[in-house]
């Protein structure tokens, strides 16, 4: 069993590494005008594109009008791209840009960057941060397991 201190510290170190990543993402953010809304946007098309304004709305838990808002900077600074459904015009497909490809490999390649070098910092060898990585991949997935309580008995 785990003392309530080590999971108090644990999350204090998650809480600041989330926090250290934000303001990292900003800093390239502003960089290129964009906001952390946009890159909301930008990385749900990024997962999968194209997309519906409706299917971004369900994805982001936001509303229409702002959404709206967002759609249209991003497409007058060349991020986005709308284009009519040639079998249904009244629906509008929004889809990446190539500026907004090259923004996010630009952006995860100095990102990448900024991490290796704080990780060269606490020297930590390449055998030690795939310890790392699979333990923190393995805390994600428990949080998708059904608990003992919830499991269903076998038939």
């Amino acid at each position: 069993m785990y003392s309530d201190r080590q999971i108090r510290d644990l999350l204090y170190v998650f809480n600041r590494v989330v926090a250290i990543y934000h303001l990292l993402l900003l800093e390239e953010l502003k960089g290129y005008h964009l906001t952390f809304s946009h890159a909301r946007v930008i990385h749900q098309l990024k997962i999968k594109e194209p997309r519906t304004s409706a299917e971004i709305i369900e994805k982001l838990e936001i509303s229409a009008s702002s959404l709206s808002g967002m759609l249209d900077r991003l497409e007058q600074m060349g991020m986005i791209l709308r284009k009519r459904d040639k079998k249904d015009r009244r629906i509008i497909w929004i889809c990446l840009s190539e500026r907004s490809k090259k923004m996010i490999e630009e952006i995860s390649n100095s990102q990448t960057r900024k991490i290796s070098k704080h990780l060269e910092k606490i020297h930590l060898t390449p055998e030690e941060i795939d310890v790392l990585i699979e333990k923190l991949h393995l805390l994600v997935e428990s949080f998708y397991l059904p608990s003992k309580k919830e499991r269903r008995p076998e038939a």
